[in-house]
């Protein structure tokens, strides 16, 4: 009886290798996930960060351009004028900026009144300048308009100030997210390593048992064996490994064994009967040898009386020549 060799063969290291690699793997997904998850709102975060940071430059520079506006009306110089309108161009950038970067419908419209008051400080800076330029304008007429740009340029601060409120209040709810986000991510994290660990636990269960129950069975039959049993019926497995190998190894030797104690049978058998027959042909020979005996026997009784005879024969002829 042939062993048939599955070409499929995995071997119980594989299997084995197998699991721990689907355990690291599905592991690592969740650490992944969590990663992913904790990794947009920190980027959330940071980006309200950086926006209220940009909401604090534009209220300095609204303080730059009350402070260049009182240079520029006083000494007329253009390098104020240059630091007013880079200040102003700057705040207009910053804002513009602030509103794509945003999806919160309250912030979006807040800072589109921010921008109408920044083209309102833009209409105030070109009023200045050219106040200041008109030859014989007065510093009276010169202030006034210096304290528009001002005070435009307070409301400017203001509303800056008020998109810091309404960020640090985004800020708190994301921060709630995050506790919320860290919490739900312990929950994943917490029951799908549960889950990997109960599927682990279940594969090394249904591996281990593919190799206990075969080796059980074949102690079993080993020791049935010693005892001079061969009745097993043999050991079925359906994996394709060394397990298998083993048990067609085992069950081939059973056949083997079992064909060898037939023919040690029949052997003894035919020597059973070859005896019987050296048996008869011995008796045989004996009998015979009993009727040779017995011929031999009265042969040599024969010749003893030929003999006796003779001798009287002798003797009777002497007596008959001395007579003569």
């Amino acid at each position: 009886m042939k062993m048939s060799r599955n070409s499929a063969r995995i071997s119980v290291k594989t299997k084995l290798i197998g699991v721990t690699l689907a355990i690291v793997v599905c592991l690592g997904m969740v650490n992944v996930w969590n990663i992913v998850q904790s990794s947009n709102s920190n980027k959330a975060y940071y980006s309200i960060m950086e926006q209220i940071q940009i909401a604090n430059d534009i209220i300095v520079e609204t303080q730059v351009i009350g402070t260049s506006s009182a240079d520029y009306i006083m000494k007329k110089e253009q390098s104020y004028l240059d630091v007013l309108e880079t200040s102003y161009n700057s705040i207009q950038e910053k804002v513009i900026f602030l509103s794509d970067n945003t999806s919160n419908a309250d912030i979006i419209n807040h800072l589109k009144g921010l921008l109408n008051i920044i083209d309102t400080q833009s209409e105030r800076i070109a009023e200045l300048k050219k106040i200041v330029e008109t030859e014989g304008s007065s510093m009276t007429d010169r202030i006034e308009v210096q304290e528009k740009l001002e005070k435009i340029s307070g409301f400017v601060s203001d509303g800056a100030d008020q998109y810091v409120y309404l960020q640090l209040a985004n800020l708190e709810e994301i921060n709630k997210r995050l506790n919320s986000q860290a919490r739900m991510n312990m929950i994943v994290g917490g029951l799908a390593s549960g889950f990997v660990v109960i599927i682990s636990m279940v594969a090394v269960l249904i591996i281990t048992n593919n190799i206990t129950k075969p080796l059980q069975k074949t102690k079993d039959g080993l020791i049935a064996m010693a005892k001079g049993d061969l009745s097993s019926s043999g050991i079925q497995v359906k994996t394709h490994d060394e397990i298998k190998e083993m048990s067609l190894a085992y069950n081939e030797m059973i056949v083997n064994l079992r064909n060898s104690m037939i023919k040690m049978g029949e052997i003894g058998s035919d020597v059973h009967n070859e005896a019987g027959l050296l048996n008869i042909i011995s008796d045989e020979n004996a009998s015979a040898g009993e009727e040779i005996a017995s011929h031999l026997e009265k042969m040599v009784f024969g010749m003893k009386e030929q003999t006796t005879m003779a001798m009287e024969i002798s003797d009777y002829s002497e007596g008959i020549f001395s007579i003569g």
